[in-house]
């Protein structure tokens, strides 16, 4: 098994702050000052609620051979789960799929390349394109 750490991303925190900061300015348009401050309140607190939880947005990914994935390996909260088919592979990004086998419903990780170290980004995206879904078809 390959184990990478993952931090928060840099790069999505500025992307985030910067689609909280053009609504916020477009609040700053609209017709009644009623509407402004709603609106830039709204903008403010979901920001701030992003910044709360991308804080503790870093975590350690176990890669197995067969597809399957853990969270936290040899920690408290191991879970193991299977990568699924729609798992997408981007030069900047992939987007993690895997299905919750207790309600059935299927999550997403995005985890962006400045998140990991550059050889553990290199074996993700290859293990993504290779190994995901494999063991949730078999």
């Amino acid at each position: 098994m390959t184990v990478i750490e993952i931090k928060p991303s840099r790069l999505l925190l500025v992307l985030v702050t910067g689609v909280h900061v053009v609504a916020v300015f477009s609040f700053c348009f609209s017709s009644g000052s009623w509407l402004w401050v709603a609106g830039a309140a709204t903008a403010v607190l979901s920001w701030a609620n992003f910044v709360l939880r991308w804080r503790r947005d870093g975590c350690r990914l176990g890669l197995m051979s067969d597809g399957g994935f853990q969270f936290d390996p040899d920690g408290a909260v191991e879970l193991q789960l299977n990568a699924r088919p729609e798992t997408t592979v981007s030069a900047a990004a992939v987007w993690l799929v895997w299905q919750d086998e207790r309600t059935r419903r299927k999550r997403a990780r995005l985890v962006m390349r400045d998140q990991v170290s550059r050889d553990d980004w290199r074996r993700f995206q290859v293990w993504a394109r290779l190994r995901a879904g494999r063991a949730a078809e078999g």
